[in-house]
């Protein structure tokens, strides 16, 4: 059977009536400017002197002469109703669910489901916060001694037995008057004993404060290397940093509605500390085009200041420190097996081994003049083309499929040199019409990951595409996201007049 409770049906439609204005105070740690004027409502429509029979004061606030023994009683009993007022609403706020009264359970959920993160302090402890942590039940005893724990708003009014001043100003003053001599007793406790500590407990103190010093700097330190981080470490969470962007995306679509793009980058310890960028928009258009796609000049307005802000962010010698030392147990690509896309292709300089050799001398200049030879005349102009680093040596194998087998399928249209001025000078560029939306496979699920070392050509490695009819190496570059247009560019020499692909052959000059 529940207990019988104190109030009256009048008086719960009375709580329920303050109940909303109480929770919004609440949540902004305000109740102090609720208790005064709901006080004064509940004895203004439920007297205490009714309910201990002595007389009700009148409208205009007249009350009937008492005797100091009924004045003692009132406020008693009046210090003993707000008592059950206050814990009726500490207790019922939550229950009767006004508008406004809880917070959506999911509004924290975006941090928990992401990082599960506890929060982080925002300054060391100090020595004498310590101490009460690790002494809290002696404190708290001591503290007794002293008459702390009488000193609150009941012992206040026991004291002073012939008050009827309810008005706002004069409870507030008594609840801060009573907190701030309870602070005042605490205060003087813990110091007196934090004083009186042992070295034992002074030592013990100092061991936990050194933790929290050092765990504070392998998590917010600044600096190189923060923690202790080794470029292998970083390769991995580069490595790892595409799913997380992609979860990010999805809990923030998820979440709020909304759609956005992420582009970020840094030195890539792969490739001997090189830029490198990677971006993924989510959410797309009624076209079905994300925010690369629909942006028409993506890669001026958006790629190019972010690469020249990387630049500016990781100079040389930082981009030196992030590349992954050989004996470490992975070993970085080499300038000949990766090719990153001219637009982002920041160089290292290389630090020099062993004895740097003088420049040789400059010999005199014969006046004797040579006949003209055929390689004294001018070489023929070159058509303008992306950079591109990727240079070798090694003669490629008889190709295991045909030119033609790698169109159609995959691809369509016809093998064209690209001559676009903005190309630049270079190598050579052949340019095909995709029919697949995904064909960078290997390097990352998208055409944006800027690593095709190890990319494929409509499901063909780059390695087979030229037979034995050129000698070199190449790659595969795709679009970075901004259309179905993708391109093959390599270094190479042509060996034989035909180069397997119906156009004349590639001129040999000027060719990295």
């Amino acid at each position: 059977m529940a207990p019988r409770t104190w109030h009256n049906d009048l008086q719960k439609a009375f709580f329920t009536a303050h109940m909303a204005e109480f929770v919004t105070l609440q949540r902004q740690s305000k109740t102090y400017r609720f208790w005064g004027p709901m006080y004064e409502a509940w004895f203004r429509q439920f007297p205490e002197e009714a309910t201990l029979g002595y007389p009700v004061p009148s409208a205009d606030g007249t009350r009937a002469a008492l005797t100091p023994e009924e004045l003692k009683l009132l406020g008693e009993a009046i210090v003993a109703r707000k008592k059950q007022i206050r814990n009726y609403f500490n207790n019922n706020c939550h229950k009767l669910e006004p508008a406004g009264a809880k917070q959506p359970k999911s509004n924290n959920s975006l941090a928990r489901m992401l990082f599960k993160a506890k929060p982080s302090r925002e300054r060391l402890h100090k020595p004498i916060e310590i101490f009460q942590m690790r002494n809290n039940e002696s404190i708290r005893e001591a503290c007794a001694q002293e008459g702390h724990d009488s000193l609150n708003e009941e012992s206040f009014a026991a004291a002073n037995p012939n008050w009827v001043d309810e008005t706002d100003d004069a409870q507030v003053r008594r609840v801060k008057d009573a907190a701030a001599t309870r602070m005042i007793v605490r205060t003087r406790v813990v110091k007196a004993l934090f004083a009186e500590a042992s070295e034992e407990e002074l030592q013990a103190i100092a061991d936990v404060l050194e933790r929290e010093k050092a765990g504070e700097v392998v998590a917010g330190g600044d600096g190189e290397n923060v923690g202790g981080r080794t470029p292998a470490e970083y390769m991995a969470s580069i490595h790892e940093s595409w799913d997380v962007v992609k979860k990010v995306h999805k809990a923030l679509e998820k979440m709020t509605g909304w759609y956005g793009f992420t582009m970020w980058g840094g030195p890539n310890p792969e490739i001997g500390g090189e830029l490198s960028m990677k971006s993924v928009s989510f959410g797309l258009t009624p076209a079905g085009n994300d925010f690369e796609q629909s942006h028409v000049s993506f890669e001026k307005d958006v790629e190019v200041p972010f690469q020249h802000y990387l630049r500016r962010c990781f100079p040389a010698n930082i981009r030196l420190e992030r590349a992954l030392d050989p004996k470490a147990g992975v070993t970085p690509f080499t300038e000949e097996e990766v090719t990153l896309d001219p637009r982002f292709r920041i160089s290292n300089p290389q630090p020099t081994t062993g004895a740097v050799k003088p420049k040789p001398k400059r010999m005199a200049k014969s006046k004797r003049k040579k006949k003209p030879t055929e390689s004294d005349a001018p070489p023929p102009p070159v058509v303008p083309v992306p950079p591109v680093a990727c240079t070798t040596s090694a003669t490629l194998t008889p190709p295991l499929r045909a030119a033609s087998n790698w169109s159609g399928t995959h691809w369509s249209g016809t093998p064209a040199w690209d001559t676009t001025p903005e190309s630049g000078p270079g190598a050579p560029l052949l340019s095909f019409n995709s029919n697949t939306a995904n064909h960078d496979v290997a390097g990352g699920s998208s055409a944006s990951d800027n690593n095709d070392a190890d990319d494929v050509f409509g499901g063909i490695p780059a390695s087979e595409f030229f037979g034995g009819k050129y000698s070199g190496g190449g790659r595969i570059a795709d679009d970075f996201g901004s259309g179905d247009e993708d391109r093959m560019d390599y270094s190479l020499s042509p060996v034989s007049g035909d180069n397997g692909f119906g156009m004349p052959p590639v001129p040999t000059t000027d060719l990295e």
